[in-house]
């Protein structure tokens, strides 16, 4: 499970990064759930608080490119395993 913190002015370069994968992402917090991939819906999560981020992808060299490309990008996560 990945989390982000994301502030405005990462929002694009978040949207970036997965604009290039092809897969979906799923964006939760507080019991909402947005499309990873919408800036509309990105914009509607409380960006002052940690975001979590399902890859939807079964392969493993996707989600390893998709932290290197936040990596990359200069955007904080932080990887937790699931319980």
């Amino acid at each position: 499970m990945v989390f982000i913190k994301l502030d405005f002015g990462d929002v694009s370069k978040f949207l970036d990064v997965t604009s290039q994968l092809n897969c979906d992402f799923d964006l939760s917090q507080r019991g909402a759930c947005v499309d990873g991939k919408s800036l509309i819906g990105v914009l509607a999560l409380d960006l002052s608080q940690p975001i979590k981020v399902r890859v939807v992808s079964d392969s493993e060299v996707v989600k390893e490119k998709f932290l290197n490309m936040l990596k990359l990008q200069g955007i904080y996560y932080e990887v937790k395993e699931s319980i």
